[in-house]
């Protein structure tokens, strides 16, 4: 048959350029990871944020059922610093697929008390962690600003999604070429 090397390269592409961010985390690097509600949460530490003096944290957010993305959820914010001297929120995060980023003051050498609260496809859902600020001593300096705008952060989100496509691209020329060497001359000429 003439369509399975296509069919098989067709479904490697698929399965490559399955959303990056649902593979792509492990849980790898998290400063917290937890369930709440029907969601698995995974909380990073602080990179610096574009206004000086912030920081943004980073969620990714999985269907505890099958470990798929949770896209679509609100997630919103309280932060309470550790004894209770100042408090931030809501905060409602950003998301890009099941990866939320929002932004918090710089706590110094504290720590910040999340309450994450969470409403989506699969529920409502609450849950509370600790997270840190930049290393002590290190500022929480603004980053260079680009040149436009419009993309001034590049997440590991778009690498991973543009290492998938190109795997994909390059399995789909793979079964091509592939088939074209497989053929025999009674099969006809090529299409």
């Amino acid at each position: 048959m003439r369509s399975v090397p296509l069919v098989a390269a067709l479904s490697a592409a698929t399965v490559l350029a399955a959303p990056a961010a649902a593979w792509a985390h492990g849980g790898a690097g998290a400063a917290y990871a937890g369930e709440a509600g029907h969601y698995e949460v995974y909380a990073y530490d602080a990179v610096a944020a574009a206004a000086p003096g912030q920081l943004e944290y980073r969620l990714i957010l999985l269907d505890h059922a099958n470990d798929g993305p949770a896209d679509g959820a609100r997630a919103v914010v309280r932060a309470t610093l550790a004894g209770g001297s100042r408090s931030v929120g809501p905060v409602t995060a950003r998301s890009v697929a099941n990866v939320y980023y929002y932004d918090l003051p710089d706590p110094g050498s504290s720590t910040w008390t999340v309450h994450l609260s969470l409403d989506g496809p699969l529920g409502p859902a609450t849950t509370t962690y600790r997270m840190h600020g930049l290393s002590e001593g290190a500022p929480a300096a603004s980053p260079t600003p680009a040149a436009d705008a419009t993309h001034t952060r590049r997440d590991n989100t778009d690498v991973l999604v543009g290492i998938g496509v190109a795997a994909a691209l390059a399995a789909a020329a793979a079964g091509v070429v592939a088939y074209r060497r497989r053929r025999t001359p009674e099969d006809g000429p090529t299409p």
